[in-house]
């Protein structure tokens, strides 16, 4: 497994569990090198990343030093704002459940992030809301368990009494203590050794208002947290990610997606996104082609029908294909077609050719 970064917000999230429980890093029987980069952590601000194998190895010595299977969800019970940074702060800042939710869709990098990581997903259905993620690897099973106690403990404290909208949790993994204690703790129906984590919202309670919303601050921490996501797009990662999200989105839908789209997915303003692209010489509209014409010249060469490729690659018709692809390769759709079957005959006559 690629090293996963997280909050260190969670470090300081543990260290207020000991604290509570009257025990110290030295306690956990860790090696002098590994209390002595956790501490470098708590000394660091706690919006910054740390690594999430250093945390791991924490809890691992925790849980053999306390008899309480339980005991991360009661380290959850400790979750406050600042332990998610900005994307903390902007949670309880929201104005509605639904807004705090859209903000946690686009900016959950800034708590856990890492090249297998794959944001959260929200889904409607007719009465219920449904945020995915998938399984990834064993050893994130930790993670899992506490990010989404925490959430929910964050939930608690935020909404009304007795307005908690979740109606379902499903995990990946098998449970790590008896199911009545997850029961007992997320009070609805928990489910396990699911396809992939979720959590199962009343739609009806997307509308809850939160009693401290503050707009006015929330255009400056949206400001923050922009900026902070900009930031960790690496310039030589920005182009294969943009373009993936461009022909995961053809595929799915059979149309072209638009720049605010990807802006979302990727967890940035359109402006931003924009700015990105340029700094690199390209612009969203340029590389959305690019990436339409590559995948027109995979498909042509299996020899899928003209209408078919237009139909996948969202053009209006096969006329507005041809006339992309003209302008794209120099060459029509006919000829292109035509050196394909010249290519193939040739290699086909080399394979045949007796050796000599």
């Amino acid at each position: 497994m690629k090293d996963i970064f997280i909050a260190n917000g969670l470090f300081h999230l543990l260290q207020s569990f000991l604290n509570e429980k009257a025990m110290a890093l030295h306690d956990l029987n860790l090696a002098m090198t590994t209390q002595e980069a956790i501490l470098q952590v708590l000394s660091q601000p706690i919006a910054q990343q740390s690594s999430y194998l250093l945390f791991k190895t924490c809890i691992e010595h925790l849980a053999e030093d306390v008899s309480d299977s339980t005991f991360i969800l009661e380290m959850a019970r400790h979750i406050r704002a600042e332990h998610f940074g900005v994307l903390g702060y902007m949670a309880t800042r929201s104005q509605s459940v639904e807004e705090c939710l859209h903000h946690i869709m686009r900016f959950s990098r800034l708590v856990v992030d890492g090249d297998e990581i794959t944001p959260m997903q929200m889904s409607y259905q007719q009465h219920e809301i449904t945020l995915s993620w998938p399984y990834l690897h064993e050893d994130l099973i930790i993670l899992n368990e506490l990010n989404a106690a925490c959430m929910i403990e964050m939930a608690r404290q935020m909404l009304p009494l007795d307005q908690l909208p979740l109606t379902q949790i499903c995990f990946a993994h098998k449970p790590q203590m008896s199911i009545y204690q997850y029961q007992k703790f997320y009070g609805c129906e928990v489910k396990f050794n699911h396809p992939q984590y979720e959590f199962h919202i009343d739609i009806q309670s997307m509308n809850i208002q939160l009693d401290q919303a503050d707009p006015s601050l929330m255009q400056l921490l949206v400001k923050q947290a922009e900026e902070a996501i900009a930031s960790k797009t690496h310039k030589e990662q920005l182009i294969p990610y943009v373009e993936q999200i461009i022909v995961d989105y053809l595929k799915t839908y059979q149309q072209a997606p638009k720049v605010d789209y990807v802006a979302n997915a990727m967890k940035v303003s359109a402006r931003t996104l924009q700015r990105q692209l340029s700094e690199h010489g390209v612009t969203f509209k340029a590389l959305l082609e690019n990436v339409r014409m590559g995948m027109c010249e995979k498909l042509l060469v299996k020899n899928v029908s003209l209408i078919e490729i237009a139909n996948e690659l969202g053009y209006s018709d096969q006329s507005a294909l041809a006339r992309a692809f003209k302008v794209y390769k120099g060459v029509t759709l006919l000829q292109f077609k035509q050196s394909l079957k010249s290519s193939k005959a040739s290699k086909t006559s080399k394979a045949l050719k007796p050796s000599t």
